[in-house]
């Protein structure tokens, strides 16, 4: 019932006033399940907030003679359009989430009133804040360092994402995101070639990919704070590696719209991208983390996922297929 009563108050806040509208796709979902060049040229389209182009409909971006309020609420439209593309799956959201896209660009396009662009702008932040579910983080009760340190974040800059949970920084590491496992996309043959995984788990690895990528390459900043692991590869100076030594961290981003930070590991979960996994709080367990507050918070995160059949825990996906047994 507590869920129900989150899920519902999602809806409700994102509830607005019927203005006319121009038609976006970019929200409505299929349930015949794309084929692998359908998904690979999704992937790799372009991000370039200029060339925003939602089902045909390009949307300009504005000069620099355009007034403050009109620039902010066009990074306010390509937040909310990054941010939700292929990801929701609750109808009842969605439609909302349709809707506000919708009625944002037709204001934009009329260039209307500064206060008219200043109550849609307050409207998509509200939802921006409430339909994450997951409320921004006291960012300045961390400490920060220059340098990797369980328990701290540190600024990176992105060179490479490798796949829904993993990215590779410009400083030279690989940082593993703590606590959640995304659908494989690739797998490694008894050959030792590596080659790509097939079916639903191919689907849901990719839209897992895009759902990091999408976020990450529109943020502000990308914070990584090391947890403490459990693992071979460790040493006296090193106690947050897994065993092939990348970082196991929890990510942060500032929001580039509303200036807020957020936990990307949990969003991935609570909509429904990637499973909990290899954290526990059982001190005889290899993936035992001593941070109840974070493994908490996951928690509840899938759980969220979970009720609302959201992603992976959809009723037209075979679970199994998505993450099948290891051999």
């Amino acid at each position: 019932m507590k869920h129900k009563k989150i899920f519902l108050a999602l809806a409700s806040a994102l509830s607005i006033t019927s203005l006319p509208i121009v038609s976006v796709a970019c929200l409505n979902k299929s349930k015949n399940e794309p084929n692998r060049k359908e998904y690979d040229e999704s992937h790799n389209q372009s991000n370039d907030a200029s060339n925003l182009v939602i089902n045909g409909h390009k949307i300009t971006q504005p000069d620099e003679s355009s007034s403050k309020i009109l620039k902010e609420l066009y990074n306010g439209i390509t937040t909310l359009y990054y941010s939700y593309s292929n990801i929701i799956y609750a109808p009842s959201i969605e439609k909302n989430l349709e809707n506000l896209l919708n009625n944002s660009i037709t204001i934009y396009e009329q260039n209307a009133e500064d206060e008219l662009l200043q109550n849609q702008l307050n409207k998509i932040n509200k939802t921006l804040d409430s339909s994450y579910g997951i409320k921004p983080i006291d960012f300045e009760k961390y400490q920060q360092s220059s340098e990797d340190e369980i328990g701290k974040l540190t600024k990176v800059n992105i060179l490479k994402i490798r796949d829904g949970d993993t990215f590779s920084a410009d400083n030279g590491k690989t940082y593993r995101f703590s606590g959640i496992d995304t659908p494989e996309t690739h797998k490694k043959e008894p050959n030792g070639e590596w080659i790509d995984t097939t079916g639903s788990q191919y689907k849901y690895g990719k839209l897992a990919e895009k759902f990091t990528t999408d976020i990450l390459q529109n943020a502000k900043e990308v914070y990584v704070m090391p947890q403490k692991t459990i693992s071979p590869s460790n040493d006296e100076t090193h106690q947050y590696w897994d065993r092939y030594k990348r970082i196991v961290a929890i990510i942060y981003y500032r929001n580039k719209n509303n200036n807020k930070v957020y936990c990307l590991n949990e969003q991935i979960v609570y909509f429904g991208k990637a499973r909990m996994g290899y954290i526990s709080l059982n001190k005889k367990s290899n993936f035992f983390t001593s941070n109840k507050d974070y493994y908490h918070e996951l928690a509840k995160a899938s759980d969220f996922a979970q009720f609302n059949k959201l992603g992976i825990y959809s009723d037209d996906v075979d679970y199994n297929e998505i993450y099948p047994p290891r051999s």
